[in-house]
């Protein structure tokens, strides 16, 4: 996950429309295969939504922005009208990661012999 949020992080203004799509289905494939084992922890189902949402936010706004002509696409354009949906999605990834890291620090706590 962390570094899908690294990916996220770096798109540059110059990200064409087929970068950018290339890019979200990237991420939503590997998001969904990393958060479907954990579908209904009960911990984790607000921030699984989250995703998610944020995922269907960005579909939407890159078909928002699917320039007609692609040898006219207007310069940053692409950047512009995804990059709030994109950094929603980097947030939701930093909010789940952080989940899993907690997790991951109280496993095991409650099932230690004494």
């Amino acid at each position: 996950m962390t570094e899908i949020a690294q990916k996220l992080d770096r798109i540059q203004p110059e990200l064409a429309f087929a970068e950018a799509g290339d890019l979200l289905r990237e991420i939503q494939r590997r998001l969904r295969r990393l958060m479907a084992p954990f579908a209904t922890d009960p911990e984790l189902r607000d921030a699984i939504g989250a995703v998610l949402q944020a995922l269907q936010a960005a579909q939407t706004s890159l078909k928002a922005v699917r320039p007609t002509d692609p040898a006219a696409e207007a310069p940053n354009s692409v950047y512009y009208g995804t990059q709030d949906a994109f950094d929603t999605i980097s947030n939701c990834v930093a909010d789940l990661l952080g989940l899993f890291e907690k997790q991951t620090l109280h496993f095991g706590e409650n099932d230690a012999e004494p």
